[in-house]
């Protein structure tokens, strides 16, 4: 039974990792009309960008994404794994990289537009390096913990 138990948690690292992606934009997507619109008090700070200008909810809302959905997926991928949690962190790292790295230079040709400018671009891979870094680092605590 341990041995099925064990099986059936790595049939399902891939698409559980996947599902907790996707399932966190709404919280991100709820958070950035909750920001965007309240006016609390890092209003100015997060809504603006340097030059004073007002940042629009979708570049606010695409920006959490880059950090969050990355390193969510990471993070629940290396959760489910029953064991070498931190060996699933980095292949899902890889595989995060490579699909990003597909839909970078093939966006063009779908007809979307990744970024408003250079600018945003290296904004978002730093978001999600930032994310991934994190999500690794937890799972090397994992591993640790198993130990």
């Amino acid at each position: 039974m341990k041995k099925l138990k064990q099986v059936l948690r790595w049939i399902a690292v891939l698409p559980g990792s996947l599902l907790a992606g996707v399932l966190v934009i709404f919280p991100i997507h709820w958070l950035a009309l909750a920001i965007h619109f309240s006016g609390g008090p890092f209003y100015g700070f997060i809504t603006q960008d340097g030059g004073g200008n007002p940042v629009s909810l979708k570049q606010l809302e695409y920006s959490m994404n880059s950090l969050f959905v990355s390193a969510t997926i990471i993070f629940v991928g290396a959760l489910i794994a029953p064991k070498h949690r931190f060996a699933t962190a980095i292949s899902l790292t890889i595989l995060i990289f490579c699909l990003g790295t597909v839909l970078f230079f093939t966006a063009n040709n779908y007809g979307l537009r990744m970024a408003d400018s250079t600018f945003v671009t290296v904004l978002h891979i730093i978001f999600i390096l930032f994310g991934v870094i994190n999500a690794l680092l937890f799972a090397r605590e994992l591993d640790d913990q198993k130990s």
